[in-house]
């Protein structure tokens, strides 16, 4: 027997990458408010992480029902902008905290998230607002145990304010983040469980 399928790019049984999408929030750490600003003069507004500031954006992903369970996140990445071209060796500094919890599970302090720092270098050659992406983490492992619809929740503070700040002198904007999980079917019997 013959099985054909509509939409050629998913073959259920085998291994698919697919995007989980992020819900981004943001905040000011100091006195100053989060610059909510459009993309040069396009009128299209974003949330900026600013210089001279410790602004921080968290987000959390549902994993898909679609999702393969007992896989790591293959990657998760920011879409940024800058609102002005950086200068060669010009830094910006992301500091970063995670957890994977399934449905059911306590969400740990966060002094227990798995935590560190991803530095981005510019080579001198980057535009003021032009798409770019920035892979932060690789290879997550999942929780133990992995059940549908488990969530990532992250934390990302742009360290631009403090010892040892970036030095980016720009505003880092936040287009959108995702992560890349495997797929291996059209999705679950049950709304929360297989």
């Amino acid at each position: 027997m013959t099985t054909f399928y509509r939409d050629k790019s998913f073959r259920v049984g085998e291994n698919n990458y697919d995007d989980m999408l992020g819900d981004i929030r943001t905040a000011a750490s100091g006195a100053a408010q989060w610059q909510t600003a459009q993309i040069g003069d396009t009128g299209f507004i974003i949330n900026w992480l600013q210089d001279g500031q410790n602004d921080y954006a968290q987000m959390t992903l549902q994993m898909t029902h679609r999702k393969k369970l007992q896989t790591s996140l293959a990657d998760f990445h920011i879409h940024y902008v800058l609102s002005a071209a950086p200068e060669e060796g010009q830094t910006v500094k992301i500091e970063y905290a995670y957890t994977w919890d399934n449905i059911g599970a306590a969400i740990p302090a966060i002094a227990s998230w798995t935590a560190d720092t991803k530095t981005l270098t510019f080579t001198g050659a980057e535009l003021a607002n032009t798409h770019y992406i920035l892979s932060v983490l690789e290879d997550v492992a999942p929780p133990a145990n992995e059940t549908v619809s488990s969530i990532f929740m992250i934390k990302l503070l742009r360290r631009s304010q403090g010892a040892p700040a970036d030095t980016y002198a720009g505003n880092f904007g936040l287009l959108n983040v995702d992560c890349h999980i495997l797929c291996d079917r059209v999705g679950s019997l049950n709304p929360t469980s297989d």
